[in-house]
């Protein structure tokens, strides 16, 4: 399950400093339970935001939208990379769903994500491991979906959404302050969620 985890924070971080082929993560499917592929998905995630939402939030004009889909363990992932003029500013949207208790399972799963440092860290001494561990470790995020986390990462940060059973994960690129990524995540996905749910 590290790798489902590693390769959906992968995907969704890189967002706007990855090639299109960086976006298709393939991961093996989990032990046990329904796989992605007997999941129907039907989610088109690149019409849950519209080019004016892009605009309003990162200000630069869509330039041009990628889709892709896939599976990985029990969950189907829908990935859109909104190319912006100025690269380093694109977004990445998906929404990963699947079989009953798959987004769940993925959720106490990510919870957990910054503890699997401390095996990276082995050679680091004991306070490097944990500020490493404190730096990574999952924050929650208030006012949008069920629950949100944000995820720091070398690339910025991921905001993961749970509604349901379904997780939205976004990656905004840019150069900006943390909690202004933050921001610009949540009303990006605000917006999906009202789209998914309509």
């Amino acid at each position: 399950m590290r790798v489902l985890i590693a390769s959906i924070l992968l995907a969704a971080s890189i967002g706007a400093a990855a090639a299109d082929d960086a976006l298709r993560v393939k991961t093996p499917r989990g032990a046990g339970g329904t796989s992605a592929a007997q999941v129907p998905s039907s989610v088109d995630a690149c019409a849950l935001l519209s080019a004016a939402d892009l605009q309003t939030v990162q200000g630069e004009p869509l330039r041009e939208q990628k889709s892709s889909h896939h599976s990985s363990g029990a969950l189907a992932i829908a990935q859109c990379f909104f190319v912006l003029p100025t690269y380093a500013k694109s977004v990445t949207l998906a929404v990963a769903s699947g079989a009953t208790g798959g987004a769940q399972d993925y959720w106490r799963r990510l919870q957990n994500a910054g503890a699997g440092e401390k095996e990276r860290g082995a050679r680091e001494s004991d306070k490097q491991t944990e500020q490493r561990e404190e730096l990574y470790r999952p924050q929650p995020v208030s006012g949008v979906g069920e629950q949100a986390l944000w995820l720091r990462s070398r690339f910025g940060g991921t905001l993961y959404v749970l509604l349901g059973e379904t997780l939205i994960i976004i990656s905004v690129g840019g150069k900006e302050t943390e909690a202004s990524r933050i921001e610009k995540s949540k009303l990006l996905a605000a917006r999906a969620l009202r789209r998914l749910r309509s």
